[in-house]
């Protein structure tokens, strides 16, 4: 009898060795990159990367895979050789960017990237705009123009971010044939790592037989590869008439107050000592120049940025007021830290009370304007931890300033309260987790793409972000909302970073991003749900064009990477259903979840096939073992 089990075990492990389950692997694990019967759809491109021969920096060509199944959101990556983690941030942000773009739910299936290259490659996520084109063309069951190649980033707001050693990747380009390479906009003059100098990679290209390209974003870059996307042209809409009337009241609160404390300044001026004068007219000046900053707005019709500019104006001139009245006796530092301090602490409860009667879904109208509440309380937080260490430090002016900074920005928070209050809800439910989900790959991705700024640019405000990151990494499990509001501005931040230091142009940069965010708002609106405060920072970006078109930038970057995260989010709500998107141009009738591979099994057949064959296999087993066991 132990002979005859024994055979029986042999023979069932023989026929059983080569079945593997999906899902074994996990991320940064090498997956095999063969084709399997329970993958819905799987595409394949050259991506280009720099390798380092001979103590020198040379392009090299990369074999990407990507395969999509049934699942539940998880990103699988395998790089041979193994590459740094920042490819896997680049994967999973690839996948949220190409669910949004083909309009399918994100967490209905799981995602497969293979990158293969005969040499070790410097890592990076120059590779994040390739998966995405491929992740795309896979959940549309499109194919991909094999004569074209592209590096660039994939960023959240789907724009194409800048990389190093394009002229070096250009080699790679040529070496597999291609006839068009896509690059990032602005880095068309490209430092070649291996001379140490600038090169203009268009001409290089030139020379070589290989058409050079600019693209601002994914959706440019698609069309190169054969992929046309319709989207909604780029239109203004105003913000709805509840919300604009209470943005006109902050406009009048702001001035007014405003202008009665620059009334009571000036009447207490002539009796300051002329030392003490200084730092006073200092912060009068800079009110008024934000309060007619304010006036111009209010006569453009911007009625946010009007609110803006009177904000920071009230700051001021709140300051200027508080620092006459303490050089003059009438108020102490210990009183004002106070009054700061009980502002705080009153929006911070109302903020609480608010959370609490959150369940474990929200309307997406609600999400986002909490999440602008939340960003407003968290700066007045770590405003007040600064004006606590300040007052050991710094100047009597500057702890002015921050505790008439806490005071306004805690009572901005309490402003954005009462438009939650008020605004329509969408009928759009998300569910908190789902909202977790994003904000940690935007997270994530943050962190990463801080990194690869500095070993880019050299940027010394990185450690700064990185700071951020951990903050917003603590919130997940805390604060949702915090976390989500963090994550996007955190994202704003990089990507504004990136266009400055490599786009020599910021008022193109600025058309681009102006533009995109037009077309995701008109998006958001035909979904059925209004993104108030991308409204409101497109018109602050309007405003900012007119002093800096580095801070139109951020501004319009803010409103796209927020528009594009609760565009994402919400088809989670919508089951995945993305009207207006991902609907490949010519495809009529086309539904909003891909015909991928036409009859191609789910996982649940896929498990349930599984089974059967290893009860066959046991069953085969024991006969072919009682057989044997005969024979001996």
């Amino acid at each position: 009898m132990s002979k005859e089990i024994m055979l029986y075990l042999l023979t069932f492990m023989l026929f059983t060795s080569t079945l593997v389950p999906v899902g074994a692997a996990e991320v940064g694990q090498s997956l095999s990159c063969g084709t399997e019967a329970w993958f819905l759809a799987e595409r394949s491109m050259y991506v280009l990367a720099v390798a380092q021969e001979n103590g020198r920096y040379v392009g090299t060509p990369s074999v990407l895979t990507v395969k999509v199944c049934r699942g539940s959101g998880v990103v699988y990556v395998s790089a041979m050789p193994l590459s740094e983690v920042d490819v896997q941030a680049s994967a999973r942000m690839a996948a949220l960017i190409a669910s949004y773009i083909a309009g399918t739910d994100y967490f209905s299936y799981d995602y497969y990237i293979c990158i293969k290259a005969n040499t070790t490659i410097v890592g990076g996520p120059s590779a994040g705009a390739a998966m995405t084109v491929a992740l795309v063309a896979a959940l549309l069951n499109n194919s991909i123009d094999k004569s074209v190649v592209i590096t660039g980033m994939i960023l959240p707001d789907g724009t194409i971010g800048a990389v190093g050693g394009v002229p070096e990747k250009l080699e790679a380009a040529v070496e597999v044939g291609a006839k068009t390479m896509l690059i990032p906009l602005g880095q068309r003059e490209s430092l070649s790592l291996s001379k140490g100098e600038y090169v203009d990679v268009v001409e290089l290209g030139r020379k070589e037989g290989v058409r050079v390209v600019e693209v601002a974003t994914i959706f440019d870059a698609l069309k190169w590869f054969g992929i046309n996307i319709r989207r909604p042209a780029p239109e203004h809409i105003s913000l709805p008439e509840s919300a604009l009337t209470i943005v006109k009241g902050w406009v009048s609160k702001f001035r007014n107050s405003y202008t009665g404390l620059r009334r009571s300044l000036l009447s207490m001026m002539s009796m300051l000592p002329e030392e003490k004068l200084g730092s006073v007219e200092e912060l009068l000046s800079k009110a008024e120049e934000f309060s007619s900053r304010g006036g111009l707005d209010l006569s453009a019709g911007r009625y946010y940025s009007a609110a803006s500019d009177y904000f920071v104006a009230v700051i001021n001139i709140d300051a200027a007021f508080k620092l006459a009245c303490i050089e003059l006796g009438n108020l102490s530092v210990d009183e004002l830290v106070d009054e700061a301090e009980k502002k705080l602490s009153l929006v911070s409860n109302e903020y609480y009370k608010l959370l609490s009667s959150v369940g474990d879904a929200i309307d997406i109208n609600e999400l986002a304007i909490l999440t602008e509440v939340a960003s407003r309380i968290d700066d007045a937080e770590g405003s007040f931890k600064s004006l606590r260490s300040a007052i050991q430090n710094e100047s009597l002016s500057d702890i002015v300033w921050k505790a008439a900074y806490v005071t306004w920005r805690s009572e901005s928070a309490l402003d954005w309260m009462r438009i939650a209050d008020l605004i329509d809800r969408s009928g759009i439910s998300v569910k908190l987790s789902d909202v977790r989900e994003s904000a940690s790959v935007l997270i994530y991705y943050a962190r990463t793409s801080a990194s690869y700024i500095e070993s880019l640019t050299g940027y010394a405000g990185v450690s700064s972000i990185l700071q951020l990151v951990n903050k917003a990494e603590d919130y997940l499990d805390t604060d949702i909302f915090r976390a989500l509001a963090l994550a996007t501005r955190l994202m704003a931040q990089v990507t504004s970073v990136l266009d400055s230091a490599f786009t020599k142009n910021a008022s193109v940069v600025a058309d681009v991003l102006r533009n995109e965010s037009l077309i995701a708002v008109v998006t958001c609106v035909r979904r059925g749900f209004t993104p108030i405060a991308a409204l409101a920072y497109i018109e602050r970006g309007d405003s900012m064009r007119g002093y800096s078109s580095t801070d139109s930038v951020y501004f319009y970057e803010l409103a796209l990477v927020t528009t594009r995260g609760y565009l994402i989010i919400a088809s989670q709500g919508l089951g995945g259903q993305a009207p207006n998107l991902g609907v490949p141009a010519g495809m009529p009738g086309a539904q909003a979840t891909p015909s991928i591979l036409p009859g191609s099994m789910g996982v649940a057949w896929v498990t349930l096939i599984y089974v059967a064959v290893i009860s066959i296999s046991a069953l085969i087993a024991l006969v072919c073992a009682r057989w044997f066991a005969k024979l001996g």
